[in-house]
């Protein structure tokens, strides 16, 4: 046996070879990867409302020509005492028109975007940004009261993990389109390649529209700066520069907005009502 693992022998050969195989086979399944880009974007209806086609409309105050909307880092629903609580998620979701989630997770025994939908009575979707063990299992949410047209917004990124992507929603209020813009910008070094790129896709928009997500930055970055001294940029929020969750919009008025700490996540809800001119 002593002969067989030595430097020289065969049996110590053989185990080397056995061990890089298993390494070739476990990791593409076990390491982080980006979710497949040509993955369908569905929504899914909660219970007590049929599907329906994608209609655009999702104003619940037709008369007041009002849009609710909300963006929330939901931590993988983890509060600031480390347990999750989805319900407590839910709660501050409530009375929204639309909203975006960001680091939402989705696996063998969780789908917190369907958990959510199904409590506050949403239609809801899940869109991975990436997998392991080839299963998806991470991403960002989107929470609607009726279907509308998504697609997604690929984002540059050179590390292992923590993949990004963006998705425009069309939605329509009182007749009219407004573009929704919905984003989780990497904390680190892709931020440098991915602010831009979202900023851009904005500029591009028509108005009306609307620009939230977590930038994991603070309104000091240069390139944001620039954005935000833009005479066409809303920015309800501009008296707390040190945030890094942002609602901002052109082409809408605000009608209220507002950044809420709890301790249902480590980040605030961010809040806002918009109406057309």
């Amino acid at each position: 046996m002593a002969r067989l693992l030595s430097p020289n022998g065969w049996g110590w050969k053989l185990l080397v070879l056995v061990l890089v195989l298993g390494t070739l086979l476990v990791a593409p399944w076990g390491f982080r990867a980006p979710a497949a880009a040509h993955m369908p974007l569905e929504w899914r209806s909660p219970a007590g409302k049929a599907e329906q086609a994608t209609t655009g409309g999702v104003s619940a105050e037709a008369e007041d020509a009002v849009l609710r909307v909300a963006s929330f880092n939901i931590h993988r629903g983890r509060g600031v005492t480390g347990e999750t609580n989805i319900a407590a998620i839910g709660e501050l979701l409530k009375a929204v028109d639309f909203a975006g989630l960001c680091e939402v997770d989705q696996g063998w025994q969780t789908d917190q975007a369907l958990e959510l939908g199904e409590q506050i009575g949403l239609y809801n979707m899940m869109v991975a940004t990436e997998r392991q063990w080839g299963f998806t299992t991470y991403g960002n949410g989107l929470l609607s009261r009726s279907p509308v047209n998504v697609v997604r917004v690929p984002l540059p990124g050179r590390k292992w993990k923590a993949y990004r992507c963006g998705l425009l929603s069309r939605l329509t209020v009182h007749g009219r389109e407004i573009n929704v813009l919905t984003v989780h910008v990497d904390s680190g070094s892709d931020r440098g390649t991915q602010l831009p790129v979202i900023l851009d896709l904005f500029n591009a928009l028509a108005a009306p529209a609307i620009l939230m997500g977590d930038l994991n930055t603070t309104a000091s970055d240069p390139v944001l700066k620039a954005f935000l001294d833009r005479r066409d940029i809303v920015n309800p929020l501009a008296a707390d520069p040190n945030r890094i969750d942002w609602i901002l919009a052109k082409g809408l008025v605000c009608r209220d907005a507002a950044s809420i700490d709890n301790q249902a996540s480590d980040h605030p809800i961010v809040r806002a009502t918009f109406e057309l001119p």
